[in-house]
C-alpha cells in the first residue's frame, strides 16, 4: 500500500516540475535574456582569444569528456555493450567502418549504416538480444556500420561538403570491394536519427548509391512546437558565434539541451530503476541506456554550422525532393526530440518515393530498441529490405 501511495505522489510531482519548467523554458522574454547573455558571453571570449588558451571553455570541457568516458569504460567492458563481433575494413581520420559479417552465404543483401553523429553507435548493437545489428546479420544481411568516432583536434573544420562528397565515398568504395553480396544484391541504407539527415543529403548528391532507404527517429520538419526547436530558433541567439567560439560544440552542451527539456527524466529513471530492482531484464536494459546516454560526442562546429543550424533555423530538411526509392520511416510516438509530426514530414517532402511507415510507442531511443519494436518492427524492416 504504501508503494503504491507513494510512487502516484512521486510521480504527480514530477509532471508539476515539468510543467513549471516548460512555462519559463517558453516565455519569450526569459528566452531573449539567456539568448543575450549567451552572446555577450561567445563575444567576450571570442575577443580575448581565450578559446585558444590551455584553460579555456573548449580545454575545460574537452578535460570534463575524458574523465567522463574514464567513469564508463568498466562498464562499457561488459557483454551488454557491443554484442556482434566486427571488423574495421576502413578508417580515415575518426571514420572507422565496421564489417559484421552476415550468417548467411551469400549474403541476402549489404545494408550500410549512418548512426547518429552526437552519440556512440553502440545503441544499435546492445546485448541480451537488443542489438538491431545482430537481427539483421541473423537475418541473412551483412551490415557495414560508418562508425563516426570522436573527431580530432585536426577534424574541427571537417565541413558537410569534405564529409559527404570525399569521406563518405572513398569508404563506400571501401565497401563495395570488401562486400560478400552477390553483385545484384541490394544495397541498403539506414540512417539513425541525424544519421538520417545525413544520409537524405548523401543521397540527393548521389541518388543511385543505394536501393533503399530506412529513417530511425529522423527530423524532417522543424516547424513545429517541440521545446528544442523553439531554443534553436530564438531569434536573439546567434549560433555561428556560438560556434566559432568551440573548436567543438560540447557534448555536454547537446546534452543539458536534451535533458532540460524534461528535467524530471533523470529522477524517474532512478525511481523506475528501485522499483524494477527484482526485474533482471529491466535492470540491464536500464544500465544499457543510462551508459550510452552518458557517452556522448562532441560536434565539429563545422559541421554543426553545415548540418544542425539549417535543419533547425532554416528548416532546409522540408524542401520538396527528387529522389524516387522506397523509404521504411520508424517514428517515436512519444519523442520529446523529434516529434512525430516531424517526422512524418517525410511523405510531404519525397512525394516520388514509396513510404512505409511505422509509429512504434516510446522515446527518442526505446522506440528503436524496445521489446515490442523488436517482437513487431524489426521483422518488418527485414522484409522490407528483401
Amino acid at each position: 500500500m504504501r508503494d503504491s501511495f507513494i510512487g502516484p505522489k512521486i510521480h504527480t510531482y514530477l509532471d508539476r516540475i515539468d510543467q513549471s519548467f516548460e512555462r519559463l523554458a517558453r516565455n519569450p522574454h526569459m528566452l531573449a535574456m539567456a539568448a543575450t547573455g549567451l552572446n555577450s558571453w561567445a563575444r567576450a571570449h571570442e575577443a580575448n582569444g581565450r578559446s585558444q588558451k590551455p584553460l579555456s571553455p573548449s580545454s575545460a570541457i574537452r578535460l570534463l569528456e575524458v574523465a567522463q568516458r574514464l567513469r564508463l569504460r568498466p562498464a562499457k567492458r561488459l557483454a551488454l555493450f557491443e554484442a556482434t563481433p566486427s571488423r574495421v575494413i576502413h578508417q580515415e581520420g575518426s571514420l572507422r567502418v565496421r564489417h559484421y559479417a552476415s550468417w548467411q552465404s551469400p549474403a541476402r543483401g549489404t545494408v550500410v549504416i549512418f548512426p547518429s553523429l552526437i552519440n556512440r553507435p553502440y545503441v544499435l548493437d546492445l546485448g541480451r538480444g537488443r542489438s538491431l545489428i545482430g537481427h539483421l546479420v541473423r537475418s541473412g544481411f551483412e551490415v557495414m556500420l560508418f562508425d563516426w568516432g570522436r573527431p580530432t583536434p585536426r577534424e574541427r573544420d571537417l565541413s558537410l561538403n569534405q564529409l559527404l562528397s570525399d569521406r563518405v565515398p572513398r569508404a563506400l568504395h571501401s565497401v563495395r570491394g570488401f562486400s560478400q553480396s552477390r553483385d545484384n544484391q541490394p544495397l541498403s541504407l539506414i540512417g539513425h536519427c541525424l544519421g538520417g539527415n545525413l544520409a537524405l543529403q548523401f543521397l540527393e548528391r548521389h541518388p543511385n548509391e543505394f536501393d533503399r532507404l530506412i529513417l530511425l527517429t529522423t527530423p524532417i520538419d522543424t516547424q513545429n512546437d517541440a521545446l528544442l526547436t523553439k531554443w534553436a530558433q530564438i531569434p536573439e541567439w546567434d549560433p555561428k558565434l556560438f560556434a566559432r567560439v568551440f573548436e567543438f560544440i560540447p557534448w555536454s552542451t547537446l546534452q543539458a539541451s536534451f535533458l532540460l527539456q524534461r528535467p524530471s527524466l533523470t529522477p524517474r529513471r532512478w525511481t523506475q530503476l528501485l522499483a524494477r530492482l527484482g526485474d533482471r531484464d529491466f535492470r540491464e536494459s536500464w544500465l544499457q541506456m543510462e551508459v550510452w546516454s552518458n557517452d556522448g560526442v562532441s560536434f565539429p562546429s563545422e559541421l554543426f554550422q553545415d548540418l544542425l543550424i539549417p535543419l533547425y533555423r532554416e528548416n532546409a530538411m522540408a524542401r520538396p525532393s527528387d529522389l524516387e526509392l522506397p523509404i521504411f520511416s520508424l517514428i517515436a510516438k512519444d519523442d520529446h526530440i523529434v516529434p512525430t509530426e516531424s517526422a512524418l514530414a517525410i511523405k510531404q517532402t519525397h512525394k516520388k518515393s514509396r513510404h512505409e511507415i511505422h509509429i512504434a510507442k516510446g522515446g527518442h531511443v526505446g522506440a528503436v530498441i524496445a521489446a515490442r519494436t523488436r517482437r513487431e518492427v524489426w521483422p518488418k524492416m527485414v522484409d522490407f529490405l528483401n
